[in-house]
């Protein structure tokens, strides 16, 4: 939709946008109280002054008098496509372009829509402070992105869920975007890979392997061979779950060796940590160690680092290296405190009163079981809670308290 625009709220809109007072834009082409007039409607500028104004504004003449939704909203589909191909280059390009075009008199929806897209962006190249900041406007613009983008909007905010750790909600979010994607017959192969994500996340490996069947077939069909490697990345976890090592094995080492699959510079760390876990899983600790210490290398992120310094304080304890242990355990409490993450906080401390030799104590246990235990079981957190039950049985059976130690295996069987 074309529209004449307000062009002295636009004036208005593009100097405060670049930082600038009315004496700034003023000076040397016409006095401040004129410009006053022309931001609040009461002057024409004329086009000889809109001509020395939008030069000094940076801003082509046609932003001032006509804006587009319609443009806007297919650019910003544009950027979608960008980014789920994974051409950031090309999409920073359009997001510049974007951000320089867009005003606050443009549709409201437009405004939803970029937000909606900008949030998959962001999830993407993984800002996670933003992350969480531009979810809750997207979260409570749903019904506008719902009347026109509904697919869209279950897919970006499945994937929010899953990457802020919430598998069932991304389960059901992700659940609406398949049944919209049947209704439009815009097949997308993505949603079968989230699906199969999410269904991971809540230890469903089996029921995830079918989706990832499916979205795999779906990925070579369109030679989008990153997708392919990412569901290489989920079979190989998904194996490692089901514990039918030898095949979690082939996949790990297929994506991290096999050149043709893309460049593995985003992928490395992550591959080596996850073979890293494997390997503790099959009890060959010292390789464990070595895939271990080589994701710390080729990852900045301090919330991997949490996960590694916690899989290498663990196996380090399991081999009675006690003071390597403590070592990493200092490091992982650290990162943990600087970043307030609280679940791995807690399974920190769950590994220091272990190394301690306090676990034991009965201030260990009612903290366990009153204050630990009841946080995982809000967060709803699977592995934790496996985690915490084992321990508690573990601890209860040591301390003559039968009673307490069928509870809670009980419990740790009903996760199941």
């Amino acid at each position: 939709m074309l529209l004449m625009v307000d062009i002295g709220t636009l004036i208005q809109y593009h100097r405060i946008k670049n930082q600038m007072t009315q004496k700034d834009l003023a000076a040397g082409v016409c006095s401040i109280s004129y410009l006053s007039k022309v931001e609040n409607g009461t002057v024409d500028p004329g086009q000889e002054l809109l001509e020395d104004l939008s030069e000094r504004l940076q801003v082509s003449i046609d932003q001032f008098l006509t804006f587009d939704t319609n443009q806007l909203i297919q650019k910003i589909m544009q950027l979608y496509k960008e980014i789920n191909k994974s051409n950031k280059s090309d999409a920073d390009l359009l997001l510049e372009e974007i951000n320089e075009t867009r005003s606050p008199l443009h549709n409201p929806k437009a405004h939803h829509l970029f937000n909606l897209i900008y949030l998959f962006y962001l999830l993407e190249s993984n800002q996670r402070e933003e992350v969480y900041v531009l979810a809750a406007k997207v979260l409570d613009a749903k019904e506008s992105l719902l009347e026109t983008h509904s697919h869209l909007y279950h897919k970006v905010i499945g994937l929010y869920y899953i990457y802020s750790e919430q598998p069932r909600q991304a389960y059901q979010c992700l659940l609406e975007a398949y049944s919209q994607m049947e209704k439009d017959n815009q097949p997308d192969a993505d949603i079968y890979y989230l699906l199969a994500k999410s269904l991971s996340n809540m230890d469903q490996p089996a029921y995830s392997n079918h989706y990832l069947q499916i979205a795999i077939e779906q990925y070579i069909q369109e030679f989008f061979y990153q997708k392919v490697t990412d569901c290489y990345i989920l079979f190989g976890i998904n194996y490692t779950k089901l514990k039918v090592y030898n095949l979690a094995e082939d996949y790990f080492l297929q994506v991290l060796h096999a050149k043709p699959m893309m460049d593995m510079k985003d992928h490395s760390a992550q591959i080596q940590y996850l073979i890293g876990v494997l390997y503790t899983q099959m009890e060959k600790r010292n390789y464990a160690v070595k895939f271990l210490k080589n994701s710390l290398k080729n990852e900045q992120d301090s919330h991997h680092h949490l996960k590694v310094y916690r899989a290498l304080t663990k196996i380090h304890f399991q081999k009675q290296e006690f003071d390597m242990a403590v070592w990493y355990l200092d490091k992982g409490e650290q990162i943990a405190k600087q970043l307030n993450h609280q679940t791995s906080i807690y399974l920190f401390e769950l590994l220091r009163v272990q190394l301690e030799g306090k676990a034991r104590s009965e201030e260990f246990i009612n903290r366990l079981s009153e204050t630990i235990l009841p946080y995982f079981e809000e967060e709803k957190n699977k592995e934790c809670l496996q985690e915490v039950y084992q321990l508690l049985v573990y601890l209860c059976k040591e301390n003559g308290q039968t009673n307490e130690a069928l509870f809670y295996q009980e419990k740790l069987l009903n996760l199941h």
